[in-house]
Parts: structure tokens; sequence; C-alpha cells
């Protein structure tokens, strides 16, 4: 009885340091700290040091590759070596063999190349993929061979799990060589083996971090950092107005570098104005010395200023003369044909504008056609200048007069003011799908039209009416025809099978000429076409 009493008080002397231990560390803590992730966003690192004495940083998940990498690994470790805060790292586990979790022991070691944890490095089990698929000895094994590659690195492994993983799945006593790491959020772990960490919460508030963070006691020697860091500061990528340059920090003593972003220097601009022509509006000119550039504040065109002309040619009885003006403001001249003095023309609202095309013109009846309509107005009194270049403002408009004039909100487009003449009818085009702007938010309301922009903006109104396309006509029939915008393409080929555009003849060759300017008459005269065809 007395032998048996001393094995019992020899047993009891064995097992007393480890009971200690274990007590030690849930009542007596040495330090406190934090666990993140990119779950947590950007943190206020200036604001967190203060509040804590270490952090536990995620580097990233399963495999070695970048793609899963943490999303703020670099930002986190980083900061913590710039405010020497004392830092060990984990890597969230999905291995299910011995060379998955050596992939993952890489992972850790080239996210860590450079930088000098003074905590553990820990495994961190808890997925149910592992607990379902492996074995405890097979789980055993992942973590053996990820802790060995860890070890031989130079840092202090360690494993991460709840107490019932410890409990059901990490039993085996091999678990005693490498750092445990506990995680159960109540008032104590109720775990009996000896732990250096406990997680005792994923509730807990730090100033600097948005949202909840999980919170950590240690219980071993008070964690330090080794070196303290005196960093020299180097750019070495320069940041330019959109790219943000690299300013790189190394200790002066132990070699330890980091990276910072620079915010780009965002762009300078220097302002040019473009006076107005005739035919062009003026426009200030916003450049950088990167090359980017902006157009603002924009003036129209100033528009000719024609002379009271010359008769070159005069008109008879049975042939039309021929009278030529010239722009007062440019070199642009402009020749009228005068209609033979035998002709006549009932009802012929062109007759009073002095430069309309006249009777046998192949314009003339396009012209009375749109002022009929009321779709088209002269430039002035007596002018309606059919051989001025029809622009983007002014086809909107017609086409809007010819829709009655819907009501439609207020026009986007920064460089379309208020109040003026087209605002409506840009509006109404926009919103009705027939036109889009330029980029940039801008209209460009004084820019030309082109021959197949108004094939495409006609192609448009007649597809938002639910009208039958219609066939195709080939556009390989003309010399040009390749030459068509891709989004023109089919517009063009639809405008030429109704005969609304035709080619225009020159050396025996037929030819669409594309990109080239549309008239007012050609316009006049395209729009008679397609009411005549296809609106009746």
């Amino acid at each position: 009885m007395q032998k048996k009493f001393m094995i019992m008080i020899l047993i009891a002397a064995l097992l007393l340091p480890l009971l200690g231990q274990a007590e030690a560390a849930t009542l007596i803590p040495t330090a406190y700290g934090i666990d993140v992730s990119h779950h947590q966003g950007e943190i206020d690192w200036d604001t967190v040091a203060t509040q804590i004495d270490f952090a536990i940083l995620r580097c990233g998940y399963g495999s070695d590759t970048t793609a899963q990498d943490d999303r703020q690994w670099q930002a986190n470790v980083a900061a913590c070596t710039r405010l020497k805060i004392p830092f060990g790292v984990y890597i969230y586990s999905y291995a299910t063999n011995e060379e998955q979790a050596r992939s993952e022991a890489r992972h850790v070691l080239r996210l860590l190349k450079g930088y000098s944890p003074s905590m553990p490095v820990y495994l961190d089990l808890e997925d149910q993929k592992i607990s379902e698929g492996c074995t405890p000895e097979q789980i055993l094994k992942n973590a053996t061979g990820f802790c060995d590659m860890i070890k031989s690195a130079g840092y202090t492994p360690g494993i991460y799990a709840n107490t019932y993983w410890w409990t059901n799945y990490l039993s085996s006593p091999q678990y005693d060589k490498w750092d445990r790491w506990v995680a159960r959020y109540a008032a104590e772990t109720g775990y009996s083996k000896p732990y250096s960490m406990w997680q005792y919460t994923d509730k807990g508030t730090v100033k600097g971090i948005n949202g909840n963070v999980d919170m950590n006691r240690w219980y071993g020697q008070k964690p330090t950092v080794d070196c303290s860091h005196s960093y020299s500061a180097q750019i070495t990528k320069e940041p330019d107005c959109t790219q943000s340059g690299i300013m790189q920090y190394t200790c002066k003593h132990c070699g330890h570098s980091y990276e910072e972003q620079l915010p780009a220097k965002g762009h300078s601009y220097s302002e040019t104005q473009v006076p107005p022509t005739c035919t062009q509006g003026g426009y200030s000119l916003f450049r950088c010395h990167c090359g980017s550039s902006y157009e603002g504040s924009y003036t129209a065109a100033k528009g000719h200023v024609w002379d009271q002309g010359t008769i070159t040619k005069e008109p008879t009885a049975t042939q039309t003369g021929e009278k030529v003006y010239a722009c007062e403001n440019c070199d642009l001249t402009m020749t009228v044909t005068l209609p033979s003095t035998g002709s006549s023309c009932k009802d012929c609202p062109s007759a009073a504008f002095t430069d309309a095309p006249a009777v046998g013109n192949w314009a003339h009846e396009g012209v009375d056609f749109v002022l009929k309509k009321g779709l088209f107005q002269g430039v002035s009194e007596d002018r309606f200048a059919p051989e001025g270049t029809m622009n983007r403002a002014m086809l909107v408009t017609v086409l809007w007069r010819y829709a009655e004039n819907p009501t439609a909100g207020s026009s986007s487009f920064t460089d379309v003011p208020a109040g003026e003449w087209y605002e409506k009818a840009v509006a109404w085009a926009a919103e009705s799908g027939l036109v889009s702007g330029v980029g940039e938010n801008r209209f460009n309301p004084k820019g030309n039209i082109t021959r197949e922009q108004l094939a495409t903006i006609l192609y448009r109104y007649c597809k938002s009416q639910g009208m039958d396309m219609g066939s195709a006509g080939d556009l390989k029939a003309f010399s040009d025809g390749e030459q068509v915008s891709a989004y023109a393409q089919e517009p063009m080929a639809w405008a030429v099978s109704y005969g609304l555009i035709n080619g225009i003849q020159s050396e025996g060759l037929s030819y669409l000429k594309p990109q080239g300017s549309a008239t007012r008459a050609q316009t006049a005269t395209i729009l008679q076409r397609w009411i005549e065809t296809l609106m009746s």
C-alpha cells in the first residue's frame, strides 16, 4: 500500500509541470494581438499599432500560386515591418496529401522572402475537405511535411486548429514538437495540452480596422522585433501622370526591404486656344506633357460671310447661268446656278433664296421638299447654302422636326449648352438611340456629318420604329466600298439597296465616298428619297 502511494506521488510530481504550464497558459497571457487577412480590407496600421502587441498575418491559402496570395498580404507585412510590430504568419490549408502540404510550405516561403517574422509560421487546419477526406494519420503526415520545410528554412513552425480538431484529429503526441495555436470562443479553452496562443473571439474591435477582428492571447515569451530597423528610401519606379510609382525601403542593419506605392501625379494640363473658323467651331485644347489631351469651352463656327457675288455666266431663256460668291473670311468660293429666264416653277419655296439650285438641277426637288416639310431653314433670309456642310446638330434637329418635335429630357453632353437651338433635338436623338457621343461625354455638335454617318442615323431611326429593314445592297459594286467603316457597313448597304445613296461618278468609276462630308443639298435629296420611299 505504501509502495502504491509512493508511485502515485511520483506520477503526480512528473505531471505537475505540464499541468502548471497549461494552467499558466490559461491565466497569464504575456501579450495580446490580432490575426488578419484580406477580409479586414485596408487597415490603418498606424492607429492599430498603439493597441496591440503582435499580429498574425494570413499570407495566402492553398498551393503555391500567386492567384492564392492574400490580397492584403503585401500591405499588411510592409506596415508591420515599418511600424516594428512583431508578427507571425499563417496559411489556410486545403492539403489532402503530402505534396500539396509541401506546396503550401513553398507558398509561405516565397512570400516570406525578405521578411523576418518574430513569431511562428502556422498551418491553419480547419477545412472540411481535410477532415472528411483524410485520416488523422494522413493529416499528421501532411503537417509534418509542411512543418519540416518551414523549420529547415529557419522559421518556427506551428499548427492552428479549434479545440474540436485538436481533440479528434490532432491528438498525436507528435504535435507537441510544434507550436500550438488553439481556437475556442468561450471563457476558457477547455483544452488540457500546452499551447502558446489562444484565439478567444472573432468579434473583437480595434480602432483602425473596419468590422470585427479575431483576438488572441499569447502565453510564451513576449514577442519582440529582432532588428531595430533603420530604413533608407529609394524610388525604384517614378510615378507618372496615370501610373503609380514604387518607393523601396531597405534596412541599413539587416538588409530587410519592403516596397510602398507612390501615388500617380495626375495630369498637369496647359491650355491653348484654337480659334473658330468659318466652318469649324473654336475650342480650348488642354494638353499634358505626357500627351494626354482633351477639348472644352467650345465656341460656334463664325460661318461664311459671302460677298455680293459675281455673275460669271449670264442665264438665257433656255440655259442656266452661274454666280460666284467669295467668303470674306476664307478662300472658299461658292458657285450658284442661276435659273434660265424662261424656266418657271410652281410653288417653289427655294425661289426665296438666291443660291438655291435652279429648276433642272439634281438638288432642286430635294431642297424644295425639305423646305415645304419645314425640315430645313435657310442660313439667312436669302441664302440656303446648298453646298454648305451638314453638321451633327443640324441633322438631329431636322429629324426631330420630322418626328414633330417630341419631348425629351435634358442633354447630358458637356458640349451641348442649355438653351442652345439644338439642345432638345440632341437629347431626343440620344434617348432614342439614334446617336451616341464621340467620347468623354461629348456630342461634338459642330462636327460635320459624313455620308456613312447620315445613312447610319436614318437606319437607326427606321429600326427604332420597328420597320422591316429589307435586303442589303452590294457595297462591292463601288470602287471604295471596302472603305466603309465597320459600324456603317450594314446601314450603308441598306441605304444603297433603297436608292437613298447613289454612287458619285468619276472617270468611269462609281464611288460611295463614305467618309466624305454630306452637303446640305445632298442631305435634303437623301431625306426626300428616305421619306418618300420608306416613311410614306
